[in-house]
Order: C-alpha cells, then sequence, then structure tokens
C-alpha cells in the first residue's frame, strides 16, 4: 500500500501514514503521537507516593550539571512535590504530625545530629550512581522523614566544594568560601528568601603529631533560614570538611512552620561533621 506522508504538528516533523497510523480529522497530529500524549497526561493523573519522591530524589540530584545548590534545590522540590495543598495541611494539622519536641541523639560515620523522636529514617539504601569509569557516591547521606506522611524532611547532603566556588587549596572550613551571605548565594535555591544567618563556631579536639599536641582552630557553621519560591520554610547548616560541603537542611510547610520550626531549627543547630578522632574513640 502507498503510504502518505503529512505534517504532524505534535512532533514538527513530516511522518508517514498508513491503514494504521493516520491523521487525526479533527488536529494535524498523527495517532502515534496522539498515543504518547494520551500516556502522559495518564502518569500525571496517576500521581507519585511521598516514599516514590523520597527514593527517587537521588537519581534527581545527579542529573544536573555541577552548578549552584543543584543537590538541595532538587530534594526542596521533591519536599514541595510531596506536600498537600495548604487546605489539606491545615485540616490534617495536629499534634502527632508535628515535630516531637523529644530528640534523639542519631550517630553516622560522617555526621550526627539531634532528631525529633516521632521522625523516621528511611531505612530503604540510597543506591549508588553509576555514571562513567568510576562510580559516584550519592549526595543523600541520610533522610528524615514527618510523621503520618505530613509535610517535613531532615535531609543531609554532600556535595564537592569546587562545585560551589573554585578554590586552589582544599576547603576544610565552610569560612573558606566567604561569609555566611556570600555563602548563602552559593548554596541556597534560586530564587529563594533570605530571613537570617548566624554563625556557630564548635571548638576541635587537639592533634597529635610526633613534635607533640598540634590545637586545632575551631570549626564553623553557618546557620541559615530561608523561604522558597515552592512555598517551604527551611532550617539549614552547611560545614565543610576535605574539600567537601556538607549540607543539613529540614524543611515544612509555612503553615506549620510557627509549630514545627523551633524543634527543626533545634535539630539543625545540633547537626556536627565527625572526626577522626571521634570515629577512633569509639
Amino acid at each position: 500500500m502507498k503510504s502518505l506522508k503529512f505534517y504532524c504538528s505534535a512532533s514538527s516533523r513530516v511522518t508517514s501514514g498508513c491503514r494504521t497510523q493516520k491523521r487525526s480529522r479533527s488536529s494535524n497530529t498523527c495517532c502515534a503521537c496522539q498515543q504518547q500524549q494520551q500516556t502522559a497526561a495518564d502518569r500525571q493523573q496517576q500521581g507519585i507516593s511521598r516514599r516514590d519522591l523520597a527514593l527517587a530524589a537521588p537519581a534527581m540530584l545527579l542529573l544536573g550539571s555541577a552548578g549552584r545548590a543543584v543537590a538541595l534545590e532538587a530534594a526542596l522540590e521533591a519536599e514541595a512535590a510531596a506536600a498537600p495543598s495548604p487546605a489539606a495541611a491545615a485540616a490534617s494539622s495536629s499534634s502527632s504530625s508535628l515535630p516531637s519536641a523529644d530528640l534523639q541523639l542519631f550517630i553516622d560515620n560522617d555526621y550526627q545530629l539531634q532528631v525529633p523522636s516521632n521522625y523516621t529514617y528511611l531505612e530503604t539504601p540510597i543506591p549508588r550512581v553509576e555514571r562513567g569509569p568510576q562510580p559516584e557516591r550519592s549526595p543523600v547521606l541520610g533522610r528524615f522523614e514527618a510523621p503520618n506522611g505530613q509535610p517535613g524532611l531532615i535531609t543531609i547532603l554532600t556535595r564537592r566544594a569546587q562545585a560551589f566556588k573554585q578554590t586552589l587549596l582544599q576547603v576544610t572550613d565552610i569560612s573558606q568560601l566567604g561569609d555566611p551571605v556570600a555563602v548563602a548565594q552559593l548554596v541556597l535555591p534560586r530564587g529563594s528568601t533570605l530571613l537570617a544567618t548566624a554563625t556557630q563556631q564548635v571548638p576541635q579536639p587537639p592533634k597529635e603529631t610526633p613534635l607533640g599536641l598540634v590545637d586545632i582552630p575551631p570549626q564553623n557553621y553557618f546557620l541559615f533560614e530561608f523561604t522558597t519560591t515552592t512555598g517551604l520554610h527551611v532550617a539549614m547548616a552547611a560545614a565543610a570538611k576535605k574539600g567537601s560541603v556538607v549540607i543539613c537542611g529540614a524543611s515544612t510547610t509555612a503553615q506549620q512552620w510557627p509549630q514545627a520550626g523551633p524543634v527543626l531549627s533545634k535539630a539543625v543547630k545540633s547537626f556536627r561533621l565527625r572526626s577522626q578522632q571521634a570515629l577512633a574513640a569509639l
């Protein structure tokens, strides 16, 4: 059978048609493109669960090029997509959905922090991302979610300092990237509104060397509070170690922040990087 050629407006190209693939009488769209559009619409109507968003976020994090806070921005977008509408959030705002004031210490090899006792650690292992000749470690070090499927997320991320700012020396302290305002411009998601900054200086134990003990300068932690264009209110801490920036962010909706904010901010302020001396003491 002789095929006919016509212009498909959906794919912006000339396609061939026969008895199994014809142009729609009501539009310049071939049947194949119409089927693809219908499939995409069905996927949007089906939706995605909160856990699917949380587990899919690590794969989304590495899709972007090295730029301005790609990891944190992707995590916040996943939280915003999982959050219910303001009306639904207000209807379900009960005391059980807020972070508990009872904080429990969580210790990892790379960091430690105090987490609300009713927050759940996502135990599903986050896979390593195979890209290029050498496998890359996932930027997500840990993730804790609010109870009852309510909006609220604590995420710990890591990223090479060179992805934020090119430096000649290895970054061992966050202050090497600038003051808190300058660092905020590097690590905050695009379009964020910075509300407050602060600095914590944590004393470090002396280091043993063949020549004796050497005093180590205090380690700086930059604290930020900001809102995003997706309606989230975020408390965040940033520190650096061995050429990497480690970020701890706690977010919830703007409607829940007046009740949840003090506890989430306290959890973020408890965030600490773990040193080799601390690991050896275990």
